[in-house]
């Protein structure tokens, strides 16, 4: 899996090569004041089981040895063969962007897992907001839906809501009410009608009436999948 593919490569850079950034108490400091809330959101999302320091570790040891090892290779190059002034420019160019590439890349890397999972994620809206609403119908329950969907999909949406009946567990959220407006926030970034369907079902718990309540019910489904599909 990605996630355990990134968290161990964080892990093993902060063991070897965390010398690289001098004393390691202080730069863990300056990285967790300087992290960006959008950074800190990606990790949660993805699982990553790090700490912003020890990614930009990742990323700064990661550039540091593509460099040696083009350097090593540039002069095993120059060693043996002719190479004309083109071909040496080349080579430059190559040898400083490719670190420069390769550190953008890993210390940007939990946002752009992040999205790439949101993206991957909005085909599997139907299916859990259709769970949603099939425990609604039957008990106007909202946290009891959202434990339904979860158990019942094996999505990778499901992670998620797991992951925020876990936060309701720990008093992350303090109810269902916060942690729903912060799941619906989050996704409405990618999909403006999936956090419209998951107010309208929240909702439907302040009907007056049971058929009230079940057109509610049967408007957020509906008319995310009249206006996505």
């Amino acid at each position: 899996m990605p996630g355990k593919w990134y968290s161990t490569a964080c892990n093993h850079s902060v063991n070897y090569f965390g010398w690289l950034v001098g004393d390691l108490e202080r730069f863990k400091k300056k990285s967790e004041a300087s992290v960006s809330q959008e950074f800190m959101d990606s990790l949660n999302f993805c699982g990553f089981d790090v700490e912003p320091y020890e990614s930009q570790i990742l990323a700064i040891s990661g550039a540091v040895i593509s460099f040696i090892m083009l350097i090593v290779m540039d002069l095993i190059f120059f060693r043996f063969m002719v190479v004309s002034s083109t071909t040496i420019i080349f080579m430059v160019m190559t040898t400083l962007l490719i670190p420069s590439a390769l550190l953008l890349y890993l210390s940007e890397y939990p946002k752009i897992h992040a999205r790439f999972l949101k993206i991957h994620s909005l085909g599997d809206i139907p299916e859990i907001l259709s769970y949603v609403v099939m425990s609604m119908k039957l008990v106007s329950n909202m946290e009891r839906a959202i434990s339904f969907a979860a158990a019942n999909s094996n999505r990778p949406l499901a992670r998620d809501l797991r992951k925020l009946i876990w936060d309701m567990h720990v008093r992350v959220y303090t109810d269902i009410d916060d942690a729903l407006i912060a799941f619906a926030n989050q996704w409405g970034k990618n999909s403006e009608y999936f956090k419209r369907a998951l107010y309208l079902v929240k909702s439907s718990t302040n009907e007056p009436d049971e058929a009230q309540r079940v057109m509610t019910l049967n408007k957020s489904f509906l008319n995310f999948n009249t206006i996505s599909f």
